[in-house]
């Protein structure tokens, strides 16, 4: 009467039993990957990193989860939707991973791009200030020149005025000075006659330049000391002839008169 039920115990042990198996059988389909889908997601995110600049081995390792081929080989069949999905939302994740890379390496290019942009630019603005400075300073230098070059040219045309200047009055003065030599003490003709201060001023006068024969009628004459004019050998000749008074003869000696003329050369 009072023994086990043996029905019983094998609901209770049966009702503990199956609560277990679906639990294990649950794990196992969650934890389960197809070794497709999941070389599928390493592939993505290797992609990803190596677009980044960080794809490393242990990186993508720890990434993706990677299921031991006894576990995923163990269920092979076990819910197909489950294992569909899980597969998709890791591909998608793996994309948006290398999307985000792609997009930051293509923003950090472009930052690189416009960068160097920047700085070429900069640097042919600074060429450009520097080309123009220097064609200022040498278009400087090229007018201080020229005016230099003029100033210098001014100035040997200036000096050139003053020494002909100098040059013109030095002969004036010498000129002068020569002619009152000649005005003091009279000269010689080319002919060899004598040219007395008295005749020498009035030949200066008439432009006349010292040591040039002077004409008769510029002549002193006799009386001071030159050869007789030819109007004292006129006179000498009507005195002599009694043509003229014994007045107007006095104090000429004809015959020394007429004698002085046929002596004299007339130059």
């Amino acid at each position: 009467m009072g023994g086990p039920i043996p029905a019983e115990k094998s609901n209770a042990e049966t009702s503990n039993i199956e609560p277990t198996k679906g639990l294990f059988v649950k794990r196992t389909i969650t934890a389960r990957v197809p070794a497709a889908a999941v070389a599928m997601a390493a592939a993505i995110a290797l992609t990803a990193c190596t677009i980044a600049g960080t794809a490393t081995p242990a990186s993508t390792s720890s990434t993706v989860p990677v299921v031991p081929p006894t576990a995923t080989s163990a269920m092979q069949t076990d819910d197909p939707a489950a294992v569909r999905s899980a597969s998709m939302a890791s591909v998608a994740s793996a994309q948006a991973v290398a999307d985000k890379a792609a997009a930051d390496k293509a923003a950090a290019d472009k930052a690189a791009a416009d960068q160097s942009a920047a700085d070429q630019s900069a640097a042919e603005q600074s060429a450009a200030a520097q080309s123009a400075a220097a064609k200022a300073a040498a278009e400087q230098a090229a007018a201080e020149q020229a005016a230099a070059e003029e100033a210098a040219a001014e100035q040997a045309a200036a000096d050139a005025a003053a020494a002909e200047q100098s040059a013109a009055e030095q002969a004036a003065a010498d000129q002068a000075s020569a002619d009152a030599d000649a005005a003091a003490s009279g000269w010689y003709t080319p002919s060899g006659n004598w040219v007395s201060p008295e005749t020498a001023a009035r030949a200066l006068a008439a432009g006349i330049a010292p040591g040039e024969t002077v004409p008769n009628y510029l002549r002193c004459g006799t009386i001071c000391g030159e050869g007789p004019t030819s109007g004292e050998v006129q006179r000498a000749h009507a005195c002599k002839d009694g043509l003229m008074s014994a007045e107007e003869c006095a104090g000429i000696d004809p015959d020394a008169i007429i004698a002085a003329a046929s002596s004299y050369s007339g130059g």
